[in-house]
């Protein structure tokens, strides 16, 4: 499994998605707490990160500690939901996690919740401490996790014949 990181206090800069864990953490303890947020900027860059990469698998969480106060006027959650449910060129959609931790300006719930994906799940703990959990949380939910398509052929169907399509999904937990 390959990491990006897109770090966005003032600025917005990345990391390209890496397996190599040193380079991970290297770029993480070099990241400097900046004055501003731009969390919508950081997002876009890390939808198009994900768009481009050749993963199977896409996931994004944000981790932030503020609202949005840095970001260009044309990116908005809106814009940001519709990326998300838009498929990358492969066709697979990402996977979008929030984490919401209490800083200075505080955290937009609403806005946080609704920037995750079908499949994703927002989080606001209340101290560092309850991290571990959201984040083991947040691993199960993303192995757990499966998008359907259903495709048919392009015969049209008469009125009077449609019929609905019913999935039933059975699985087991350990």
């Amino acid at each position: 499994a390959a990491i990006g990181i897109v770090d966005f206090a003032g600025e917005v800069h990345q990391l390209a998605p890496t397996a190599d864990t040193s380079a991970v953490l290297a770029y993480i303890d070099g990241l400097l707490q900046g004055q501003f947020t731009a969390l919508y900027a950081g997002m876009d860059a890390g939808i198009t990160l994900l768009a481009n990469s050749a993963g199977e698998g896409k996931a994004l969480v944000t981790f932030t500690d503020g609202n949005d106060n840095n970001s260009p006027s044309h990116l908005t959650p809106a814009y940001l939901k519709e990326r998300l449910e838009s498929p990358d060129p492969g066709g697979r959609h990402i996977k979008s996690f929030t984490i919401g931790l209490q800083g200075h300006d505080g955290v937009d719930p609403e806005v946080l919740t609704a920037l995750t994906s079908e499949t994703g799940l927002a989080a606001f703990p209340e101290t560092v401490g309850e991290l571990g959990k959201v984040f083991e949380h947040f691993s199960r939910a993303v192995a757990l996790s499966y998008h359907l398509t259903y495709v048919r052929n392009r015969q049209p169907i008469p009125e009077n014949e449609k019929r609905a399509v019913r999935l039933r999904i059975a699985a087991e937990t350990r």
